[in-house]
């Protein structure tokens, strides 16, 4: 930022000067993800690093509250890799398949139609919201706000 300084002397009975910047250009940085810059393209890693189990299981539900379509990775524990990707509809909440998961599983997220992807394996046991007995069954249910 540059500015440009200009002096004023007034006389009152003794000489009193006043100093006034003038703002006359500026410059920024481009920062990744400010102002309609793209943030960094991450994809999700082939590979986690899970938590310690800590005893709760169930199925997996995900509300999706973006206006375009989340693609859910979900991660197994033993395998430490990918056990499968699900694709769930804007403004839809879905099942991840059929299977019960324990809190120890990971789960990336992102979606297409936005410059953003986590890039981040998060654990499921903390960032879902765990129902131990929704419709008779426990559940962990994913929703967009508690990604990192």
């Amino acid at each position: 930022m540059k500015t440009r300084k200009i002096f004023t002397t007034i006389a009152l009975g003794s000489v009193l000067a006043i100093s006034v910047s003038v703002l006359t250009s500026i410059t920024t940085q481009a920062r990744p993800g400010f102002r309609g810059e793209s943030p960094e393209i991450r994809d999700c890693p082939p590979t986690f690093s899970p938590k310690a189990f800590q005893g709760r299981t169930g199925k997996v539900a995900f509300y999706n509250a973006w206006a375009v379509p989340a693609e859910v990775v979900l991660y197994h524990p033993n395998s430490q890799s990918v056990y499968n990707t699900y694709t769930v509809a804007p403004h839809q909440n879905e099942f991840l398949g059929d299977i019960t998961v324990g809190d120890d599983w990971g789960v990336c997220v992102k979606y297409n139609g936005s410059a953003f992807r986590s890039g981040f394996v998060n654990n499921l046991g903390r960032i879902a919201i765990y129902n131990p007995d929704y419709q008779g069954n426990p559940l962990f249910m994913i929703q967009n706000d508690r990604i990192k």
